[in-house]
């Protein structure tokens, strides 16, 4: 088994960082079925996602849903 961390660095302000955000989340997602061992962890202007991603209204939450028990932490230091 694979031990993974995905380190999420991008802000929220652009359609380049939507696409690493889902790209991410996708990631996470697939790897969490097959029963890898994946973390996500946002740090520095990442942590913006967390509040964005929790909202039911964005259109990456049920993305976010499935994969927010990977969620190893949280950095905005």
């Amino acid at each position: 088994m694979s031990k993974v961390a995905l380190l999420i660095l991008a802000d929220t302000e652009t359609h380049e960082s939507q696409g690493r955000i889902a790209n991410a989340l996708e990631v996470a997602k697939e790897m969490k079925e097959n029963g890898e061992d994946v973390k996500i962890v946002f740090d520095g202007a990442g942590t913006k996602w967390v509040p964005k991603l929790a909202d039911p209204e964005h259109k990456m939450h049920p993305l976010y849903e499935a994969v927010k028990d990977k969620i190893g932490g949280v950095c905005h230091f």
